[in-house]
């Protein structure tokens, strides 16, 4: 155990009064261009979790960002097939700074011998998209800059054979956000392996159109729960759930696929609702009053042929909407419910309602799907 432990830590991590030289003295010593080994040094300044590098810490990682481009072969090449968590997060945290110019370096690892680096490296390609510096959560790829990773990552696609790399290439499509590869993607809904149809379901959820808002939704019939909650939270988000809301109602209502994709209908409803709970503008209003009526009318269908589950996440949606008449409905609905879980949703709907609509904050928009 305490082998297995030394090894998880890495070496370094239990010398005696180590040397730690601060960001300043080792760029000093390595010149005008930093050298290899400068770089390294930082490096083990700012992924060492230890005291004696406490100080120099932050420093160590600013210097290493500032310099940019030229440090990210270096880095890529010593520390991208690390599992040692602290150089992992380290890494990551640098290379996603640096941004967009890291990936013309990243590319050539898709197709590494060790499906560890090529996950890495497909993880890493997606979380520096270019499209993502837009910071607009409306916004289509590809950009130009992203043009070539996307299509590494699809000729990578193509020939990959690693479940763990296959998912993480899907999601990285998503967050270059091309409409031209739904159709793609969805074909790997359908897929053998959990872990790739989970992949497909969130990379479709990072692409706002229409399209890829329904084949997210087709996720509400996958046998596991995983898939179908990864397909919630996509088309629950505020630029997605604008594209599925129509399609959410209808599933509420009825869904011909049985109760556990209308559950996933309305705890969609209910979580893209609480999502945009700071959108005062009519569009808004006019979503929450349709959502009331369709809660409604599910609850009022028939008590005994709707489900406790059914009733309690349709008053979750009613605790989202707003109106006034919302407090009324659900205090009559209280005197004649008789299920503990539906009772206890009301109770938190009723609380949400008291408190009001959340008013809106300063540059309320979309930064996030």
């Amino acid at each position: 155990m305490v082998l297995l432990l030394f090894a998880a830590i890495g070496p370094g991590s239990n010398a005696a009064d180590p040397i730690v030289r601060t960001p300043e003295e080792i760029l000093a010593e390595a010149g005008d261009v930093p050298t290899p080994e400068a770089i390294h040094e930082l490096f083990i300044n700012c992924s060492e979790w230890d005291e004696p590098h406490a100080d120099v810490r932050d420093a160590s990682r600013q210097a290493l960002v500032d310099m940019g481009v030229p440090v990210v072969q270096p880095l890529l090449d010593e520390w991208i097939a690390s599992v040692d968590l602290r150089r992992r997060i380290e890494l990551d945290d640098i290379i996603t700074k640096i941004s967009n110019g890291s990936t013309p370096y990243l590319i050539p690892f898709l197709i590494n011998d060790d499906f560890i680096v090529r996950n890495h490296a497909a993880y890493l390609i997606g979380t520096v998209a270019f499209i993502k510096t837009l910071e607009d959560p409306k916004a289509v790829g590809p950009t130009s800059e992203d043009k070539p990773a996307l299509d590494a990552v699809l000729a990578a696609l193509q020939v990959e054979t690693d479940w763990h790399v296959t998912r993480t290439l899907l999601t990285t499509i998503g967050e270059i956000r091309d409409p031209s590869q739904i159709e793609l993607m969805a074909t790997y809904l359908s897929n053998e392996e959990e872990a790739v149809r989970l992949g497909a379901v969130i990379g479709l959820g990072r692409i706002p159109t229409q399209a890829s808002a329904a084949a997210a939704i087709s996720g509400f019939t996958d046998q596991m729960m995983s898939v179908r909650q990864a397909a919630v939270l996509a088309v629950s988000s505020p630029t997605l759930g604008k594209f599925a809301f129509d399609a959410l109602l209808g599933g509420a209502v009825l869904s011909p696929g049985g109760e556990s994709p209308r559950l996933c209908s309305m705890e969609a409803l209910w979580r893209y609702l609480s999502a945009i709970a700071t959108d005062h503008s009519d569009y808004a209003w006019e979503q929450r009053r349709r959502a009331y009526s369709t809660a409604v009318s599910i609850i009022d269908a028939s008590v005994d042929d709707t489900s406790w589950r059914v009733r309690g996440y349709a008053v979750e949606v009613i605790g989202y909407t707003y109106g006034g008449e919302a407090v009324h409905y659900l205090e009559a609905l209280k005197e004649k419910e008789t299920n503990p879980f539906v009772i206890g949703k009301i109770d938190e709907a009723l609380e949400r309602l008291d408190a009001g609509i959340p008013e809106p904050v300063e540059d309320d928009s979309e930064v996030t799907q």
